[in-house]
């Protein structure tokens, strides 16, 4: 069961912070993920089955297949989302670059060049030259050019340094 082994590389330190961001995150999910995902923690073996989760959640009522497999979906679905937060966390870069996409897409063009000129200043002072900086600006002149191209704008060199900078990313990688 692939919950199980979900449930297994959870930190004991983790669960806090796991249930704070399943009701965060999903305020109007079903009280039985959460109690399942409490439950699966406290009684966690090798040998656990799916009538053992339908028994301690719902001690009352006859088991239901259907309802297991719909239960163990939903707390998948937790889990990798906050698997999927915890590594965004530790990755600066990456959510700045989600940012800027989105500021694009919604056009917001003020908020776009604010947020690009901070993150591009960031970046040449850190000064990295490791593969996944190069990348970092590739992306970052890359969604420059794609905010410039969607507002009719073609007066910059963000293309050509776009372009540069994945030159060095690929060049970098054959390096490693």
């Amino acid at each position: 069961m692939i919950t199980v082994e979900l449930i297994e590389k959870i930190k004991t330190s983790e669960w806090d912070e796991l249930k704070r961001f399943v009701l965060f995150r999903f305020p109007r999910m079903r009280k039985d993920v959460v109690n399942g995902l409490d439950a699966l923690r406290d009684n966690l073996t090798e040998s656990v089955s799916r009538k053992d989760i339908h028994h301690w959640l719902y001690p009352e009522t006859a088991f239901n297949d259907k309802t297991i497999r719909y239960l163990l979906t939903d707390m998948n679905k937790v889990i990798f989302e906050y698997f999927s937060h915890k590594q965004l966390t530790k990755q600066d870069s990456k959510q700045q670059s989600l940012l800027l996409l989105e500021l694009s897409e919604r056009k917001c063009t003020r908020a776009f060049a604010k947020t690009y000129n901070q993150e591009l200043i960031k970046v040449e002072k850190q000064g990295k030259g490791d593969s996944d900086a190069l990348y970092h600006r590739y992306e970052l002149h890359a969604l420059k050019t794609k905010e410039e191209l969607t507002s009719g704008k073609r007066s910059s060199d963000a293309f050509e340094e776009s372009s540069l900078f994945l030159d060095h990313y690929f060049v970098a990688k054959k390096l490693q």
